[in-house]
């Protein structure tokens, strides 16, 4: 069959001017990694993507969910430790319950809108095996503070 669109021209030309030559990996086993979750037509994609820094689109939103959820515990770790260094007089004591009233609602909050973020990304998983479980806000809350 002819080349229609002078791919294979381009491709000689390329290599007559050395274009293919000192490549990274040149003369190295091309080495896959096999995704068992995927048909063999997305292999080289996954290899691509792995080999240039990316992942998958639902791997970047599980790490960024993971991140977003330590960020929130590192914040509510920070007012427990506050507050229980609080000097316990009659108005450092009402302001640290009330900064810490309001880490525990943010961290509630944050906590609710991960579980968003985890229902849209268990709609995604191309397996049951990378299913996430929805976050327990006394559950978090309590290891936090059993860590003080």
């Amino acid at each position: 069959m002819k080349d229609q669109f002078g791919i294979e021209k381009i491709i000689q030309a390329a290599i007559r001017q050395g274009d293919f030559e000192n490549l990274p990996g040149q003369g190295q086993p091309f080495e896959w990694d096999l995704n068992e979750f995927t048909g063999n037509d997305w292999d080289l994609a996954h290899h691509l993507l792995k080999e240039n820094g990316f992942a998958p689109e639902f791997i970047e939103i599980r790490k960024a969910i993971e991140a977003d959820l330590e960020k929130s515990r590192a914040g509510l770790r920070q007012a427990c430790k506050r507050h229980q260094k609080t000097v316990v007089s009659r108005e450092t004591q009402e302001k640290s319950n009330s900064e810490f009233r309001k880490a525990q609602e943010r961290f509630q909050n944050a906590i609710g809108e991960l579980n968003l973020r985890i229902r849209d990304y268990n709609l995604i998983i191309p397996s049951d095996h990378f299913y996430r479980n929805p976050l327990k806000t006394q559950t978090l809350q309590k290891e936090i503070e059993d860590q003080l």
